[in-house]
């Protein structure tokens, strides 16, 4: 944040955004000394036999993460077992990881504890504007346990599912991916592919047919069809999409 602040002494400009400390360094993929986490210790400790109370999980449930510490050094000393959370299919700009617990545990040379915490919908969220409150997506998350947070010791995937509707809004230049996606448009799209297919010969390149694939056909925006559609039945189309989105 070094650019951006104090300011010029009437405006400061928070361009680092989410990505402060540790989250910058992750996202930039930047080594450093001393990572977030870090701490000395006159012993060691190692991690094993991570569990998740579920592999799954929804709007106001509680997930409990457990694992197991134990002082493999000489001496005793104490460790803070530090709980990440990480989106593996974000479409928005998150932190690699983020902290979201952490637990402080004194063992004696040889001991073993058990280290439990607990997470939330609420530690998987990112705030979003267009419901003016924390919103947390389905999909799949990686909960991560360590000594700092470079130094991920354990890891476990957990699915997440929410009712939580965002707002959507139907264009020109919304994919089909988007409306297939979205459970209020899916069906309609539908019949809109099947109308559009069967009076679409397949496109010729070099004298070769061309087939057009799911993949390509999910990112393709609604403008696209306009060399197969008239204007007015895709500005109808997009009327009919919303109405349905209300």
């Amino acid at each position: 944040s070094y650019l951006n602040f104090p300011g010029d002494g009437r405006t400061v400009l928070y361009g680092e955004d989410i990505f402060v400390g540790y989250r910058y360094y992750d996202a930039k993929k930047v080594p450093v000394r001393w990572a977030f986490g870090h701490g000395l210790s006159y012993t060691e400790f190692s991690y094993s036999n991570m569990k998740l109370s579920s592999a799954e999980m929804k709007d106001g449930d509680i997930l409990k993460v457990s694992i197991d510490v134990e002082n493999i050094g000489k001496r005793p000393g104490s460790e803070v077992v530090q709980l990440y959370v990480s989106g593996k299919n974000s479409t928005v700009p998150r932190a690699v990881k983020e902290l979201k617990g952490f637990a402080k545990v004194f063992l004696n040379p040889g001991e073993k504890k058990t280290v439990t915490m607990e997470l939330c919908a609420r530690d998987f969220a990112y705030y979003e504007t267009k419901i003016h409150d924390w919103y947390t997506p389905s999909g799949t998350y990686e909960i991560q346990i360590g000594h700092a947070s470079d130094e991920i010791r354990e890891a476990a995937e957990l699915t997440f599912t929410t009712d939580v509707l965002l707002p959507f809004t139907v264009d020109m230049t919304t994919t089909m991916g988007e409306l297939m996606n979205h459970p209020k448009t899916a069906g309609k799209m539908m019949e809109y592919l099947e109308g559009i297919s069967q009076g679409e010969e397949p496109k010729k390149e070099d004298g070769e047919v061309q087939l057009v694939t799911p993949e390509i056909i999910a990112q393709m925006p609604l403008k696209s069809f306009l060399s197969v559609i008239p204007g007015e039945a895709i500005e109808q189309m997009i009327v009919e999409l919303n109405a349905l989105c209300q």
